[in-house]
């Protein structure tokens, strides 16, 4: 894991440990080891932290065989698309509260 962090920019390990975090907030629809698995193997062609972060979770559906799982990868996607909109009409006032609804903010 560490060279693949390495490799990205160092943007794996928090990738993951965000993922990590909505999972448990989530339940614990998959295992960490899952994830971890799922996410280091994962090719990545991103720039940004939120990139990764999106790449990785969406590649959470590969492996998402429970209703849960599928359920817990379509609320990211949902968000995402959300957070897409609001950033392209520069409204930064909502996606302060878009992004605590995921992350713990403050």
């Amino acid at each position: 894991m560490n060279q693949k962090d390495k490799d990205n920019k160092g943007f794996i390990k928090p990738a993951i440990r965000i993922i990590k975090y909505w999972n448990y907030l989530s339940g614990k629809p998959f295992t960490s080891f899952d994830i971890e698995k799922q996410l280091v193997n994962k090719i990545y062609d991103c720039r940004e932290l939120k990139d990764y972060f999106h790449s990785a979770s969406y590649s959470l559906t590969d492996i998402a065989t429970t209703e849960q799982q599928k359920r817990f990868v379509e609320s990211i996607k949902e968000k995402r698309r959300r957070l897409k909109i609001l950033e392209a009409h520069n409204i930064p006032e909502y996606i302060e509260p878009e992004l605590s609804s995921i992350l713990p903010i403050k």
